[in-house]
């Protein structure tokens, strides 16, 4: 199994909004693009941090499946942060 982490810096006053795009978007990826399903936090300083699980690296690299629903989707996630980092990529050590 795979897991990558991921830091999102959310603009003033569209926690909500990120939070109900970034739902969507990861039912969408489990749904149409093989992942295992993914979590949301929130750190202490009030960044979102969220973990997904791949069942490879190579599936998570593999080209997303996308329709008008998954650009939509994006959009709205990117629209509500000023910052989208990828902070680990996790390999199985046993």
């Amino acid at each position: 199994m795979f897991c990558i982490v991921y830091s999102f810096s959310v603009k003033p006053l569209r926690e909500a909004d990120f939070a109900s795009s970034w739902h969507a978007l990861t039912l969408y990826i489990y749904d149409h693009n093989g992942s295992l399903g993914s979590r949301l936090h929130k750190a202490k300083d009030g960044a979102f941090i969220a973990y997904a699980q791949w069942p490879s690296r190579e599936l998570w690299e593999s080209p997303t499946q996308t329709s008008s629903e998954w650009d939509t989707l994006l959009s709205q996630l990117r629209s509500s942060c000023s910052r989208i980092e990828t902070l680990l990529e996790l390999h199985p050590v046993t």
